[in-house]
């Protein structure tokens, strides 16, 4: 029984730091696409704006991506909080 439990444990953890590793790997894989690929890209995303061009242009990994998106949400949230309360 005892080592029934320490095995799963065991392989709980490695299971976690196989997952932990391949996260990581993926979030920091360089970006791989060629020029003429980000450029179509950014004109692409123009009608979003300059700014969300300029960032679709730039060479980010993953993990820099997702946590300009996260950033994003985070604003409008806050935007909209502001908007109900301003309303009252």
């Amino acid at each position: 029984m005892r080592t029934a439990r320490l095995l799963r444990t065991a392989v709980v953890i490695l299971v976690l730091a196989v997952l932990g590793i391949a996260t990581y790997r993926y979030l920091t894989t360089p970006d791989t696409r060629s020029t003429s690929q980000r450029l179509g890209d950014a004109i692409h995303a123009l009608p979003q704006g300059l700014d969300k061009a300029k960032s679709v242009y730039e060479d980010r990994t993953p993990g820099q991506k997702l946590g300009d998106d996260i950033k994003n949400i985070g604003n409008k949230i806050g935007n909209k909080i502001k908007g109900e309360t301003g309303s009252r």
